[in-house]
């Protein structure tokens, strides 16, 4: 555990934290209160000057529009459309509005009327009004009365953007002018003249990177504070307050609030119509780059503080590293020390403290070199027998015979009791220390005790009766079983590693043995072996069986594979791997049932490792139980065959129309083989799957060649087949006629009915 700082070291810390403040405070106030605010009012008036250019641009166009109506109204050929109707002069106007449509690329469409008439001209066509608003240009919220009456105003007229479905052909957002034309007539006007504009034709005149949010919003309105354009239409925030609060604002405060949001609120007047401009974004567009100099700023600070406190922290313990490191070297020879004593007082008590454990070190350090001699043994560290002795006699283990070997016992825990490794242990040495010579490593492993015996002689079968009387006892003192596994006897100090690889390895037989039982590693070399194939037929018949939702079959199966693992010569891998194939098996084709055969908890991936087993018995009758449960509810569901059949014809009802479809593909969605599927769809139905197919597209073929008009080539493809000319050879195989003859007699019977 690191010493406890004291007060030095806060000390030369608060010092370097002062150092460091001070400077950064100073800056912090500068950067505020002088540069931020400089740069702030250079983007306002940035932000300003790009609104007046957007005026200038909007007030040019405007200016264009203007300049066209006059040149219209002065024009001789467009006078004299007005006194004479002739058909040439309604060529020359249409001529003429085309020129000016052509060379303004900002219009759309012009349209002339002469009030005196019925017919309104376009730079394309003439027509009457009510063509005019319905086909031509379709103001479907323009009514004819209010154009008919715009027709004939007074005054300019601008009508806002709204959608229109042009020619019935193009739907877009339309803005209309109208000019009143006083062309014969210098006290009233005689004609009229409409300029469609298209809404990309401010939008573009705009041309800010703020347009794409969804916030930013752009409007225009006139000299009373109606409405000519607004960029943003689904804004909530009502013209008349921008257009109030735009009669505020200034180049230093240009801050618009509005349901708890700050926008930047610029505004500027045309001199040219006297229109006013208001520009409206959120604060974070108009002021994006101030906002980064914040962040950076912010960032920059931060990092000098991290930095400044590293450097303030290293800095204080280079100066108390000194008494740190004798704060630090009383900590280690003593222990822990006082937290509220300095490093003198620290060093008084540790002269105390060694004074007092001094004869616990000697105690602890004794049975710590007794496990680390252990250690050593186990891993074969010691490479002659006299080192062996001369360093276990420091520790009292300085009898030794001619043979070692590893005796391990693993305890296992009944309902009502909790294991004591330790008692275990203590019976264990007593016991086996009547007849033989051993030590004890219970602290080195932690699942089992391990045990170093040492004996003249290699009677297994003596030391299987004094272990056999040491399972009794421990089970009545201890109320735990126990399992032992021994490993070989050797002569050799360096193989006690062996011999302990041997008995571990053998302790994992309790699976197989049972609790309460001994087993020696002798044993698994020299019992009888046979060769284990491994059932994959067995396996793959039970996941058939599963399928074909054939009960007996599937309880014949696992008796086989119970007695299979149950066997007494397989080896412990291959009767774990094969009960686990089992299980598997089970509860996947359960699953793929899709029906509650099995118990959710059952479903579980988990499953085997939620179940608690200490020998093959218990997998076994997990085995069965699973098994048990799966047949019982089989044979409660009547309707599984039905079902199989059902699946199988529904499959191909919905596939058969797939080029690519093929019975395999039906094999992979049930989980059989291809075989397995022909054979248990035959014998359920009589009749194959391949034919079932067949026939029901042919029957579809039938079917589309009576009753459309459908090509013998489109009816092949709409029924599955790749080539036209295979359709027809297995249409003719089947029917006699080719589809061709087929659709010829069939029509004309239902003709004639």
């Amino acid at each position: 555990m690191k010493p406890i700082l004291s007060s030095y070291y806060y000390r030369f810390l608060i010092s370097y934290v002062i150092m460091l403040v001070l400077p950064l405070l100073v800056i912090s106030i500068v950067f505020y209160n002088y540069l931020l605010k400089e740069f702030e009012s250079e983007l306002i008036e940035k932000n300003n000057s790009n609104l007046e250019v957007i005026r200038n641009n909007v007030d040019t166009q405007l200016q264009e529009l203007d300049n066209i109506a006059y040149q219209i109204s002065r024009s001789p050929m467009f006078q004299t459309s007005i006194q004479n109707e002739s058909y040439a002069v309604f060529i020359d106007v249409i001529n003429q509005l085309y020129v000016f449509n052509s060379t303004n690329n900002f219009i759309v469409d012009l349209a002339f009327y002469p009030r005196h008439g019925n017919l309104i001209f376009t730079s394309e066509t003439s027509s009457r009004i009510d063509i005019y608003t319905n086909d031509i240009w379709n103001y479907t919220l323009w009514e004819t009365k209010e154009f008919n009456k715009a027709l004939y105003a007074e005054n300019k007229i601008w009508r806002g953007s709204e959608k229109i479905n042009r020619n019935h052909t193009s739907e877009g957002n339309y803005l209309t002018v109208v000019y009143p034309l006083m062309m014969t007539n210098y006290y009233k006007p005689d004609a009229t003249l409409l300029i469609q504009l298209d809404e990309l034709f401010l939008k573009n005149l705009i041309n800010s990177d703020s347009t794409s949010s969804s916030d930013f919003d752009f409007i225009i309105v006139n000299t009373d504070g109606e409405l000519i354009y607004r960029l943003n239409e689904s804004s909530s925030i009502p013209i008349s307050s921008l257009v109030s609060a735009s009669t505020k604002t200034s180049l230093s405060k240009n801050h618009f609030y509005w349901n708890k949001d700050t926008y930047s609120l610029l505004t500027t007047s045309s001199s040219y119509n006297g229109w006013k401009y208001i520009s409206l974004s959120p604060i974070h567009l108009s002021m994006g780059k101030l906002e980064g100099l914040r962040d950076l700023f912010a960032l920059a600070l931060l990092l000098i503080i991290i930095l400044g406190g590293g450097f303030s922290i290293l800095f204080s313990r280079m100066n108390y590293n000194p008494l740190r490191q004798l704060r630090m070297f009383i900590q280690s020879s003593t222990g822990e020390i006082s937290n509220n004593k300095n490093e003198i007082e620290a060093a008084k008590e540790s002269i105390l403290v060694l004074q007092r454990t001094k004869e616990e070190v000697v105690k602890k350090g004794r049975e710590s070199m007794k496990q680390a001699f252990i250690f050593k043994l186990l891993n074969g560290e010691f490479e002659k027998l006299e080192d062996m002795k001369k360093e276990g006699s420091l520790i009292g283990y300085s009898e030794w015979n001619k043979y070692l070997r590893v005796i391990y016992v693993v305890p296992e825990q009944n309902d009502n009791s909790s294991i004591d490794k330790e008692h275990i242990s203590e019976i264990m040495l007593v016991e086996l220390g009547c007849y033989y010579t051993v030590y004890s490593g219970v602290h080195l492993d932690s699942t089992g005790i391990i045990l170093i015996l040492s004996a003249e002689d290699t009677d297994d079968i003596m030391l299987r009766e004094v272990l056999s009387s040491l399972i009794s006892k421990i089970f009545n003192e201890c109320n735990n079983n126990v399992f032992v596994s021994v490993g070989g006897a050797y002569t050799g100090v360096n193989e006690v590693l062996l011999s302990y690889m041997e008995a571990t390895d053998s302790s994992k037989y309790r699976l197989i043995n049972g609790s309460n039982n001994i087993i020696f590693y002798s044993e698994i070399c020299n019992s009888h072996r046979e060769i284990f194939v491994y059932p994959k037929l067995e396996i793959e018949a039970l996941r058939e069986a599963i399928q074909l939702f054939d009960s007996d079959r599937i309880q014949h199966i696992l008796n086989d594979l119970i007695r299979l693992i149950t066997h007494k010569h397989n080896s412990l891998f291959a009767a774990i791997c094969l009960s686990y194939d089992i299980i598997n098996t089970l509860l996947k084709g359960a699953e793929q049932l899709e029906s509650d055969i099995i118990s959710t908890s059952c479903k579980k991936k988990d499953f085997l490792q939620n179940q608690k087993f200490n020998s093959i018995e218990d997998i076994t009758k997990i085995i069965e139980q699973l098994g048990n449960s799966l047949c019982e509810q089989l044979r409660k569901n009547n309707n599984c065959i039905v079902d199989f059949e059902h699946k199988v014809q529904q499959f191909i009802k919905r596939n058969y129309d797939d080029p690519s479809f093929s019975i395999q593909a039906i094999a992979e969605q049930l989980g059989l083989s291809l075989t397995t599927l022909s054979r248990q769809y035959k014998n359920r139905t009589g009749q194959n799957i391949k034919d079932y197919i067949s026939n029901l597209r042919l029957e579809k073929a039938k079917e589309l060649l009576v009753s459309t008009e459908q090509s013998v080539s489109e009816v092949s493809k709409a029924i599955g087949y790749l080539s036209e000319n295979s359709f027809i050879n297995k249409f003719k195989q089947i029917e006699g006629i080719t589809p061709g003859t087929y659709r010829k007699t069939y029509s004309k019977v239902s003709n004639l009915k």
